[in-house]
């Protein structure tokens, strides 16, 4: 059995940056995924996946979601479910 040194798996391994200019995509912009629309929370249980899509739960409201995982981050694909505990929804406030 031959020992593989850390160089040699770090070599290997290596994650590649991005590029650092990239030509503007051209087409329907994407609706980033970050928070949940509805009480604005940022913790999520996971779901069934599929490709390179996930089924994701916020863990405040219940709300579900189908999110495509890409390497630029997570886009909304699809709203599943409405929040299933109402009392976390956040309220636009009025301007006046």
């Amino acid at each position: 059995m031959k020992f593989l040194s850390p160089k040699f798996l770090s070599h290997i391994f290596h994650r590649a940056k991005p590029p650092t200019t990239r030509e503007p995509i051209k087409g329907t912009p994407v609706d980033r995924f970050e928070r949940c629309r509805w009480c604005l929370g940022e913790s999520f249980y996971e779901g069934p996946s599929g490709g390179a899509s996930q089924n994701t739960t916020c863990a405040t409201c219940g709300a579900r979601y189908n999110i495509g995982l890409i390497p630029g981050g997570p886009i909304l694909l699809d709203i599943l479910s409405e929040p299933t505990d109402k009392s976390y929804i956040i309220k636009p406030t009025e301007k006046t």
